[in-house]
Parts: C-alpha cells; sequence; structure tokens
C-alpha cells in the first residue's frame, strides 16, 4: 500500500514539474511576442510621426 502511495506522490511530483516547464516556456514566448509587438508598434508611430511633419511641412510652404 506505501509503494502506491509513493507512486502517486512521485507522479504528482513529475506533474508538477512539467507543469512548471510548461509555464516557464509560455512565459518566454509570451515575451518575445510582447518584444516584437512593441516594436512593431514603435516601428507604426515612427512613420505615422514621419509622415504627419511631411504634411506639415508641405501645408506651411
Amino acid at each position: 500500500m506505501e509503494a502506491v502511495l509513493y507512486i502517486i506522490m512521485a507522479l504528482g511530483g513529475i506533474a508538477g514539474i512539467v507543469l512548471l516547464l510548461i509555464m516557464t516556456v509560455l512565459a518566454i514566448r509570451s515575451g518575445k511576442e510582447e518584444q516584437a509587438r512593441e516594436a512593431r508598434q514603435e516601428e507604426r508611430d515612427k512613420e505615422y510621426h514621419e509622415r504627419r511633419m511631411k504634411e506639415l511641412e508641405a501645408h506651411r510652404d
């Protein structure tokens, strides 16, 4: 009977480790996606600013 309990405890421990690994991988992936999203947003903001400055200069002339 004790052997069964030890096996159940070991499986629970292994499941916990697997869960932690999955959470770590998902956090890393999420961080990379967030960085890529921020980079795309910065590029769009930069393009908008450049376009807006050109429009203002054209309007001024």
